[in-house]
């Protein structure tokens, strides 16, 4: 795929009939920069609930919610859009990190319980929930000369959501599947991660403490967290997981 803003238009266009909005030069020109992300992707590393999928979502929903306030006009309407269009791209991009995290340990998205479908949405739920605070916040960035660059930062803090939902999704599935904490391309890890680095333990015993990468519970409340759990045939760490330190 070509690197230039134009070979970018058909993604631009499919991603805007997605949501069935109606096209303009400025949502168009919104629409490329959010799908830039898409840059060297197969067409199933970008298919709808993918990461680059999700991804591309929340960038264009908040850059739009950003443009729409600036302008003042229709903000109820404008509003209520970016609370739908949101919520869509939440659910499909998490449903489908989830459903990518139990592919790790063998298990098929026809093969997930309603058990697991049904924690799944109360994940998506509760993240839906702060939507109304983003929009806000959006708002407060208006006029601002950083406010663009803000906006984006913001987004991708919610970008770790697929990450999340691809965690629990396999650890939910793969009880006793043994899994080592791996640690993340991160500048600079925090201690929990770097405590939890290498230790291996059964899903079961990771749930059973709650610990988890993307977790608020982390020194680093995984925001940012680029950790992993990557099932393994080594042996389990002896005792239990240790203590973590916690956000400061």
């Amino acid at each position: 795929m070509s690197q230039t803003p134009n070979s970018l238009l058909p993604y631009a266009r499919c991603f805007m009939a997605l949501y069935e909005r109606r096209p303009s030069p400025a949502a168009l020109r919104g629409c490329i920069a959010s799908w830039r992300a898409l840059k060297g992707k197969t067409l199933e590393e970008a298919a709808r609930g993918s990461q680059a999928w999700y991804e591309a979502g929340v960038r264009f929903w908040f850059l739009d919610a950003l443009t729409t306030q600036s302008s003042g006009k229709g903000l109820e309407t404008s509003k209520a859009e970016f609370m739908n269009g949101m919520e869509q791209t939440l659910s499909e991009g998490i449903t489908g990190g989830w459903e990518a995290g139990v592919k790790e340990v063998g298990i098929e998205p026809d093969e997930i319980s309603d058990e697991e479908y049904a924690a799944c949405g109360e994940f998506i739920a509760e993240q839906v929930a702060y939507l109304p605070p983003v929009w806000e916040w959006i708002g407060t960035q208006v006029g601002n000369e950083t406010a663009r660059q803000s906006v984006l930062s913001r987004a991708e803090v919610w970008f770790n959501l697929w990450n999340a939902a691809a965690t629990k999704g396999k650890l939910m599935a793969g009880q006793d599947v043994k899994m080592r904490w791996t640690r993340g391309p991160t500048e600079k890890s925090c201690p929990d991660c770097l405590k939890l680095d290498g230790k291996v333990f059964r899903a079961r015993t990771w749930q059973k403490y709650d610990i988890m990468p993307q977790s608020d519970r982390l020194s680093c409340s995984g925001f940012r967290c680029l950790c992993s759990l990557v099932p393994t045939d080594e042996r389990v760490t002896p005792g239990k997981p240790p203590a973590l330190v916690g956000p400061k």
